[in-house]
């Protein structure tokens, strides 16, 4: 992404599943976004979260500051870079992309408030309703 001139990127697992009009969702969500600085985008979460949490910032965006799960977002240009500077990875990427964002404030008080990034901290977006799910190999695989 970086070597590139493209304003950002898709990046998913090989283990998601996509809402039925995720393509045209997701250009209307890319719309929303485009008056906010943000660097990653959460396009759905795992099998056992439900709701977003966080501040709601725009109809379908919360500002989370935790990743919900790394198997569908998108990462921008600025986001990239503070990814890349995190390096090399300690942990899961979903935890490493926390690194950017949470200016030391524990996971649990996140969730729990709406508190919002310092300054040079990086946004985190969850978008809902969710275009992208991941579930486990024993559930039932429906989405709609």
């Amino acid at each position: 992404l970086i070597a590139t001139d493209l304003p950002h990127a898709l990046v998913l697992e090989d283990d998601v599943w996509f809402s039925q009009h995720f393509a045209s969702e997701l250009a209307t969500a890319l719309v929303e976004v485009r008056v906010l600085n943000w660097d990653i985008l959460a396009l759905g979460t795992c099998y056992h979260h439900r709701t977003p949490f966080g501040t709601q910032i725009l109809p379908h965006l919360w500002l989370t500051q935790v990743m919900p799960c790394a198997h569908a977002y998108l990462i921008s240009q600025k986001g990239a870079r503070a990814v890349l500077k995190t390096l090399p990875l300690k942990m899961p990427i979903d935890l490493q992309i926390n690194l950017i964002a949470q200016d030391g404030i524990p996971y649990d008080v996140l969730r729990r408030s709406n508190w919002l990034p310092g300054q040079n901290a990086a946004e985190i977006y969850w978008l809902n309703p969710q275009l992208a799910f991941q579930w486990p190999e024993d559930a039932t695989r429906t989405v709609e």
